[in-house]
């Protein structure tokens, strides 16, 4: 009791002083800014997911080609999930004279559970929203299969033995837009189905069981249907089910966790060099607590309160600030966020709150702790230092303290591992970067002036204090750089993944014969479109000439390849969206067949260069060995394949072509003409797709330009507490030159000249950390391609300078307006 006494004393009187403000104000802004970005990306990240899932139609999708069990949706409607029943399946339709193959959408009356439903009254008229299913013995048809069958609404149409009356028009249909969506979509009721008589032995369907609610149930719901679902089920999600919109996804909570993380680290760095202060300020103190009977424990137990107190009182000053801002962006931004911004959940207050206590711990502690070995007669002998931690000790707190912390913040054990590694690698090579750059400074300094030369060689003095700083601030100027650097390319890079011309359209089931006139016809009309592919389907059968279930592990073997038919293709030349990882692209005319394959395929079939691989094509089997490794750019939307033959091994394979392009919307007209003169052509339209990855695009880079605003508030904290770490010495050093006679504008020179070489120094090193790290994060992380930035060498020197002389000027104003008694008499 007395010792929680004592603590509220002091921490009361250390905080009307100003000894505790730095401290707390460090964690402030760290909190601060991890709560605002935290929020941020939680909140934006779900709303973006639930948004993607109007691609899906649903947030989560069981299918396979067996109906369901029952256990699925019983389990759901336990978790409070919503569920509706889809049946997919190809059929001819047929109306009178005319017939074609659809895409049989079988629904009930809880479709579409996400997205929007827009049937309309006639066709290319304006759709209405509907939810629900046709009424039984109705349909509806989209624009193109009402064009070919040449229908009106309120004709019928013939599915399998089952005659209809067309009831509308699909306008826009949530998750109808696929890859594997190769024909026009029939909406039917889930119920007319056996009427049809379409399912029998052997058909091949796809049943589906759609999900919906809110995120804590469906993580519950995917941690226990992972177990349940068999080899022929897959469970989808909303980056699973749309691979362009995971990838926009994975790439912006990449961004943001490592903007996050990295704003963590300088508020860490800051409040180290603030508890250090804090800690050297009060051994008198500690050895005035130890005259007056306190013990070594008891005297380490009020200051950890203390401690304590301060962390409580920054993290939630910081919490609540940082709710705040975000709630200050949301409404700001209302109109560029998702429609519906998910509230902040309570874990993530908790969150921030045991974060900033973990964080001022392990980096606050270490410096505390000496406080404990301050011998009582420093009352009287002031030079009686305490005995000093091993600095391994030190560094080992407070490197697993932010270890705990960044993986508990960005689960991401691959990530964490990166930054603690990376930055560890990253601090030692500053440290000898900066030693060698303050003696270049000082070989500089000889020939310039006295004030030049005594604020360098002040510098050279203090050559630990210096080179803490200009690592500091060239660590501090690294992260900043390197989240601005990553923010405009990451943005620059999905601009160029997702250009206004992307192809918007895939032509399949193109014949030989037709080749020849769909290239005159996208001449005709301008259109910009893609190489056009002979395409095979098979299926992979044995690997080396065993049997893949005899030698992959068992989760290879739910390999997606392996559990479907491929699209195969042959070319000589290597697709635009491919570019060669191992081995080479030599695929000349010849009927000894070779393979290029997908990197990822490749890796997940345990696969590599001069593996043999056995397909199934149309009853016929045909082995190729693999001659080259691919790494394939999905996102493109460009026509792209697992495995490419060479010419001539595929002759005696019957084939079709398959191609892609862009078709603005005031050209929609033109599929009818498409159609028309190629009735055997199927259209997939992916307009769907592409309008929710751009949206998701934007949002992402929108949460992206925020995250910068909070790292740079963090990057300052730790300037402006390393510049008053160091202020004590500073004000006696300006009175000892005071008393000997020195003018004020000769210490405002001397000290402007330091920090305009602690600029230029932690700028130079900043530009050699940042490329770097920025090599690093883009090779590993982000998957993007590494470039050279020559802007940066002239950028950081200028950044630095800019950042640390106003931070040092501000934070010295005491050194030149103090008079030299008030400080002697002080020390």
């Amino acid at each position: 009791m007395l010792s929680l006494s004592l603590a509220w004393k002091l921490f009361w009187r250390d905080w009307k002083s100003g000894e505790l403000r730095i401290l707390i104000f460090a964690l402030w802004v760290a909190i601060g800014g991890l709560t605002a970005i935290t929020l941020l990306v939680d909140r934006i990240d779900r709303g973006m997911t639930k948004e993607a899932a109007q691609v899906l139609g649903a947030d989560r999708l069981i299918s396979g080609p067996r109906p369901i069990d029952a256990k699925f949706s019983e389990h759901a409607s336990e978790l409070g999930l919503n569920t509706s029943d889809l049946l997919w399946f190809s059929s001819v339709v047929v109306a009178e004279e005319e017939f074609h193959l659809a895409t049989v959408r079988a629904v009930d009356a809880q479709f579409p559970l996400a997205g929007s439903l827009e049937i309309a009254d006639k066709a290319f008229g304006e759709g209405k929203l509907t939810r629900g299913a046709p009424e039984s013995g109705t349909v509806w048809l989209s624009n193109r299969l009402l064009y070919l069958l040449k229908l009106s609404v309120g004709d019928t149409v013939q599915v399998g033995v089952a005659t209809m009356k067309v009831a509308g028009v699909v306008v826009v249909e949530p998750g109808g837009s696929s890859f594997f969506n190769f024909s026009p979509t029939l909406i039917m009721n889930i119920n007319d189905v056996p009427s049809t008589d379409i399912v029998q032995p052997g058909s091949r369907l796809s049943y589906r069981l759609a999900l919906s609610g809110s995120e804590s149930a469906l993580s519950d719901f995917d941690q226990w249907a992972e177990s349940e679902l068999n080899k022929s089920q897959r469970l989808l999600g909303a980056d699973s089910g749309a691979p362009q919109l995971g990838s926009a996804l994975g790439r912006a909570k990449n961004y943001l966790n490592l903007a996050g993380v990295l704003g963590l680290i300088l508020g860490g760095i800051a409040i180290a060099i603030a508890a250090n202060r804090y800690a050297n300020r009060h051994f008198d103190h500690s050895a005035l607590l130890r005259c007056m009977g306190l013990k070594k424990n008891q005297v380490l137990s009020i200051f950890c309160l203390v401690l304590l107190l301060a962390g409580l009182s920054g993290s939630l000053l910081g919490s609540a600030s940082g709710y705040l801002v975000n709630e200050v962006l949301i409404k700001a931004l209302a109109d560029l966020l998702p429609e519906k911004v998910p509230a902040p959940q309570l874990a993530t207050f908790l969150i921030s709150l045991v974060t900033g206590l973990t964080v001022l711990i392990g980096f606050a502690l270490p410096a505390l702790i000496c406080i404990r070995s301050i011998q009582p007669m420093r009352i009287l002998r002031r030079d009686l230092a305490p005995v000093n931690l091993s600095s391994w000790f030190i560094v080992s707190v407070a490197v697993f303290a932010l270890s705990l912390v960044l993986y508990w913040y960005a689960q991401n054990l691959k990530l964490v591992l990166a930054i603690v590694v990376g930055g560890g690698v990253l601090t030692m090579i500053s440290l000898l970067a900066a030693s060698g750059l303050l003696k270049l400074a000082r070989r500089w300094s000889q020939t310039r002036s006295i004030a030049v030369k005594f604020g360098v060689e002040h510098l050279q003095r203090h050559k630990s204090a210096s080179l803490i700083q200009i690592t500091a601030f060239g660590l501090t100027l690294t992260l900043i750089l390197t989240i601005f650097l990553l923010r405009n390319e990451l943005i620059a890079d999905w601009k160029a993944q997702l250009p206004a011309d992307a192809p918007n359209h895939f032509l399949v089931n193109i014949q030989q014969e037709d080749v020849d006139d769909l290239h005159q016809l996208f001449a005709s009309k301008d259109i910009k479109a893609a190489d056009i592919f002979p395409m095979v389907r098979g299926r992979v059968t044995e690997l080396n000439g065993e049997k893949p279930e005899q030698v992959l592990p068992e989760k290879a073997q739910n390999h997606n390849s392996l559990r479907r038919e491929l699209n195969l293709t042959w070319r000589n030349e290597m697709p635009e969206a491919n570019s060669i990882e191992q081995g080479e692209w030599n695929m000349r005319d010849a009927t000894e067949p070779q393979i290029s394959m997908e990197q990822k395929m490749a890796e997940a079939l345990h696969l590599t260069l001069g593996d043999e691989v056995t397909f199934t094509i149309g009853g016929q089997t045909i082995s190729a060995p693999i001659t080259s490794i691919r790494k394939v750019d999905w996102d493109s939307f460009q026509p792209n394949f697992y495995v490419i033959f060479n010419p001539g091994a595929l002759d005696e394979m019957p084939s079709t072509y398959i191609t892609s392009f862009f078709l603005p919307p005031d050209q929609k007209l033109v599929l009818n003409e498409l159609v028309r003169q190629f009735p055997t052509v199927s259209v997939i339209e992916l307009d769907l797709i592409l309008n929710e990855v751009r949206s998701v695009l934007e949002k992402a880079s929108l949460a992206v330009e925020m995250v910068l605003v909070f790292v740079i508030l963090a990057g300052l904290a730790v300037l402006f507490a390393t510049t008053r770490a160091t202020l004590d010495e500073k004000l006696y050093e300006s009175a000892i030159l005071k008393t000997l006679g020195a003018r004020r504008d000769f210490i405002r020179k001397t000290t402007l000249v330091e920090y305009w070489v602690l600029g230029i120094l932690s700028g130079g090193m900043a530009a050699i950390a940042t490329e770097g790290l920025a090599f690093a994060l883009y090779t590993y992380i982000f998957k993007m391609d590494a470039v050279w930035h020559a802007w940066i060498w002239l950028a950081a020197p200028v950044a630095g300078l800019l950042m640390v002389v106003p931070a040092g000027a501000i934070g010295n104003r005491k050194v030149l307006s103090l008079p030299p008694v008030a400080i002697l008499n002080d020390s």
